[in-house]
C-alpha cells in the first residue's frame, strides 16, 4: 500500500465531513429552530413540508384530501345526471320507435328462410360438413328477472293525459320567415297548422288552439305563454327550413336543449332572429333551459312526430330526408310548462322542395302525419300506464 494512501483518505473524510456540517448549519437546522412559527410551514405539501413539521404536512396533506373528494364528489355526482339522463332519452326513444312501428306502419310479411338465414343461424363445422346447431344454457330465475326495463318518465308514472294543444304557425306579419322561389314561410306554415288542427280536432277530438289564425306579428315569448295560460298538454311549433346552400334538403324535429351541433345552432340563430330580447337576459334565459323538466318528454314527441312525417311521406312516394331529431336553444320554446317540439317540415331554399311545398296535396301529408305522430304519442303513454 501507498505510504500516501491514508493521509489522502483522511483528508477526503474531513472534507466530507465538513460539506455535511455546512448542510446541516445551513440548510436543516434552521428549519427546525423556526418550525413552530407559522411563516416556516410552507403552504404547499411534500417532503421538505414534512420534515419541517409533521404535524402541520399531515393537517395540511388532510385539508386538500378534503377538497379533493369534494371536487372529485362533484365531477361524480354531475356525471351520473348526464349518463342517467342520456341512459332515459335512449330508453325512452328506443320505446318510441317500436311502438311508431307497430301504431303506424303495416307489419312487414314474415320473411321466407333461405339457404344463407339458415347457414347463418347454424355453425358449419367446416372438417365434418354438417350444421351444428347452438345450444345455449338455459336462463335461471335470477337472470330472467334482472332483465332490464326501460325507464318510465315522471308524466307517464303520474299517469298524465293528452287532452289540449297549442298549435304555433312560426313567424306572421312583419316577420315573413324564411323565403324562396316566391314562397314565404309564414304563409306555407300558418296552412299546415290548420289543417292538422283540423285533423287532431275531428279525428283525434283533441281540444286545439292556435297562437296565431291570420297574417299576425307576436313575439316568440308571448307564443309559449299563450300555451301556458291556455293550460295546453302540448305545444308544437311548426316551421319551414332554409339553407344557403339550395341542395341541403330534408325533415327534422327539434326540441330544447343546449347544442353543440353547427346546423342545430344555425337553424336556431335563424328562428331566434325576431327575438326582443337583450343581452342582459342571457342569465334568466339560461336558467329556465336548465330547469326545462320536459327535456325526456319533448324528446320522445319529437321522435313520434319526425317518424310520423317522414314514414307517412315515403309511403306517399315523396323522396324525402330524414334528418333526424335535434336539440336546440329555440326561445320559442323557452318557459314552457309542458313537452314542446319546433318541426322544420322541408327546405325553402331547395327547388324540389319548394315545389312540393306549393301542392296542397303535400301540405295535407304533412299536416295528416303531425297529428298521427301526437296521436301515437299519446297513444304510447297509456299503454305504458296499462302495463
Amino acid at each position: 500500500m501507498c505510504p500516501m494512501t491514508l493521509p489522502l483518505k483522511r483528508v477526503v473524510s474531513g472534507f466530507t465531513f465538513i460539506a455535511i456540517l455546512t448542510v446541516l448549519l445551513y440548510f436543516v437546522l434552521p428549519g427546525v429552530a423556526d418550525a413552530n412559527s407559522e411563516e416556516a410551514i410552507p403552504k404547499t405539501t411534500g417532503i421538505i413540508h414534512a420534515r419541517q413539521n409533521p404535524v402541520a404536512a399531515i393537517h395540511s396533506q388532510q385539508i386538500f384530501d378534503k377538497h379533493l373528494f369534494s371536487q372529485l364528489r362533484v365531477i361524480t355526482v354531475t356525471s351520473l345526471e348526464k349518463l342517467m339522463d342520456r341512459k332515459q332519452v335512449a330508453a325512452q326513444q328506443q320505446i318510441s320507435v317500436a311502438a311508431l312501428e307497430q301504431l303506424v306502419v303495416p307489419e312487414k310479411p314474415a320473411q321466407r328462410k333461405t339457404v344463407k338465414s339458415v347457414r347463418r343461424k347454424n355453425k358449419i363445422d367446416p372438417d365434418r360438413k354438417l350444421a351444428v346447431k347452438r345450444v345455449r344454457p338455459a336462463k335461471t330465475s335470477t337472470e330472467i328477472s334482472e332483465k332490464p326495463v326501460a325507464e318510465i318518465s315522471m308524466a307517464q308514472q303520474l299517469g298524465l293525459g293528452v287532452q289540449r294543444i297549442v298549435i304555433d304557425p312560426g313567424h306572421g306579419g312583419k316577420d315573413p320567415g324564411a323565403i324562396g322561389f316566391g314562397l314565404q314561410e309564414k304563409d306555407i306554415v300558418l296552412k299546415v297548422s290548420k289543417m292538422a288542427g283540423k285533423i287532431l280536432k275531428e279525428k283525434y277530438k283533441y281540444d286545439v288552439t292556435f297562437t296565431r289564425e291570420d297574417d299576425t306579428f307576436l313575439p316568440l315569448g308571448q307564443r309559449t305563454a299563450i300555451a301556458n295560460t291556455q293550460n295546453a298538454d302540448l305545444f308544437l311549433s311548426i316551421h319551414v327550413n332554409a339553407h344557403p346552400e339550395s341542395s341541403v334538403k330534408g325533415i327534422e324535429t327539434y326540441y330544447l336543449n343546449f347544442t353543440t351541433n353547427k346546423d342545430a345552432m344555425r337553424v336556431a340563430a335563424r328562428e331566434n332572429a325576431s327575438s326582443t330580447h337583450n343581452i342582459n337576459e342571457l342569465h334568466e334565459i339560461l336558467a329556465e333551459l336548465m330547469l326545462n323538466t320536459n327535456l325526456s318528454e319533448s324528446s320522445l314527441l319529437a321522435e313520434f312526430i319526425q317518424n310520423s312525417i317522414v314514414k307517412g311521406l315515403q309511403k306517399e312516394e315523396y323522396n324525402v330526408r330524414n334528418l333526424g331529431v335535434k336539440q336546440a336553444p329555440f326561445y320559442v320554446l323557452v318557459g314552457a310548462n309542458m313537452p314542446a317540439i319546433l318541426a322544420e317540415i322541408s327546405y325553402i331554399s331547395n327547388l324540389e322542395e319548394a315545389q312540393r311545398l306549393k301542392d296542397d296535396n303535400y301540405l295535407q301529408t304533412i299536416a295528416k302525419q303531425l297529428a298521427a305522430g301526437v296521436a301515437v304519442y299519446a297513444k304510447m303513454r297509456k299503454a305504458v300506464a296499462l302495463q
